[in-house]
């Protein structure tokens, strides 16, 4: 069974490209393409995480709000205020599912609704995401009737690649598991041990429109030793790409 807290992070994952341009075209467009320098300058002790990567996620959404309020206030259909309020609420509710507090079937509830609600404000409601289970229900089977996938690099010379696959790893990639799809590769903490199996499907990059699967808790113990090497990880817990691969995992994803 899929909980709430996999759903509430699914969708956070799937919607967070497109909240990351749009708002970066705004503030393109009202401040400038040397906004972020500026806003680094000024606050990046206060957020290291966008200081390292300049890249926008949840948490600092708010704080862009705040800072550039005029830009997210047009006095009309855009209202700074309101906004502000909805994204507080779905950084709360991302950091809930972080950090393992208490998520239920209400939370995903509101965290849906403030969402909805920000991409309409910001004139992006047609490429909100909505969680369908039932649509991810009637695509499933056609995924799995690839029993075999192909590998992830037919010509890589990693010998890990070269082997045929045993019957253990032929049953992992074809069982009837919790299967949750993604538009980014991600390896998350907060994912181990719920046994997924990740279907990804890259909407830029190198690899834009194709499909790949892997078991995450099998990713992740290949990769573990790496990423507790990296400050990132031991802050967040998490590591993701919206448009490549890990290399150290590329031997343990199938290209479906």
């Amino acid at each position: 069974m899929i909980t709430a807290r996999s759903k509430g992070f699914q969708l956070l994952d799937n919607n967070i490209e497109v909240l990351r341009m749009g708002i970066e075209s705004l503030l393109n467009k009202t401040k400038g393409i040397g906004w972020k320098k500026e806003f680094i300058n000024r606050k990046g002790k206060y957020y290291p995480k966008f200081e390292e990567t300049k890249s926008i996620d949840y948490n600092i959404i708010p704080a862009l709000v705040t800072d550039y309020s005029n830009s997210f206030d047009n006095g009309a259909w855009l209202k700074q205020q309101v906004l502000l309020e909805l994204f507080s609420s779905v950084r709360d509710y991302r950091n809930k599912i972080a950090h393992h507090d208490e998520f239920n079937e209400s939370s995903l509830g509101i965290l849906v609704r403030s969402l909805r609600e920000a991409f309409k404000m910001l004139n992006l409601g047609s490429k909100f995401n909505e969680l369908e289970d039932l649509r991810m229900s009637s695509i499933q089977p056609n995924i799995k009737g690839a029993a075999l996938p192909r590998p992830y690099i037919k010509t890589s010379k990693s010998p890990s690649l070269q082997m045929a696959e045993s019957d253990e790893e032929k049953q992992a990639y074809t069982q009837d598991k919790n299967w949750v799809y993604l538009n980014n590769f991600v390896i998350a903490e907060s994912k181990r041990g719920l046994g997924q199996m990740i279907c990804v499907e890259f909407q830029r990059g190198t690899y834009k429109g194709r499909r790949f699967l892997y078991s995450h808790d099998l990713v992740y113990d290949v990769c573990i030793s790496h990423l507790e090497t990296l400050d990132s990880w031991n802050t967040y817990g998490i590591n993701t790409s919206s448009s490549s691969i890990r290399k150290d995992a590329r031997a343990y994803v199938k290209e479906l």
